[in-house]
C-alpha cells in the first residue's frame, strides 16, 4: 500500500507565507488579551468601509482577520506555534482509486 501525504488548506511556501504575528505586529509571547486588543486596533485602522480610497486596505484587512482567526483561538494558536505557521503534513494510508482497485 502506497503512503500518501495531504496538506490541509492552501499550498503554502516561504515566498507567499506571512507570519500571523507579523501581520498583527506582535511578538509570539503576547497574551490573548493583547492579541485581541491589537486585532481590534488594526481592524478599525484598515477596515475597507473606513478607507474607501485605499486599494491595499481590503487585502490588509483580510490578512488581519485570518491572523486573528488563528491566533485568537487557543487551540489553533498552539497548532500554529507548534508547526511554525506551516501546515504540517497529515499521514494517510489511503490509496488512490483507479480502474484496477475500484469495486
Amino acid at each position: 500500500m502506497e503512503e500518501r501525504f495531504a496538506v490541509i488548506g492552501r499550498n503554502r511556501n516561504k515566498e507567499n507565507f506571512r507570519d500571523f504575528y507579523e501581520v498583527l505586529e506582535l511578538e509570539s509571547s503576547v497574551s490573548n488579551i493583547d492579541i485581541k486588543k491589537q486585532y481590534k486596533k488594526l481592524a478599525v485602522q484598515y477596515h475597507p468601509d473606513k478607507n474607501t480610497n485605499c486599494t491595499d486596505c481590503e487585502e490588509k484587512f483580510q490578512e488581519i482577520v485570518k491572523a486573528y482567526e488563528v491566533l485568537g483561538n487557543d487551540k489553533k494558536r498552539k497548532h500554529y506555534d507548534t508547526t511554525s505557521g506551516t501546515m504540517a503534513p497529515i499521514h494517510s494510508t489511503a490509496t488512490e482509486l483507479t480502474d484496477n482497485n475500484y469495486e
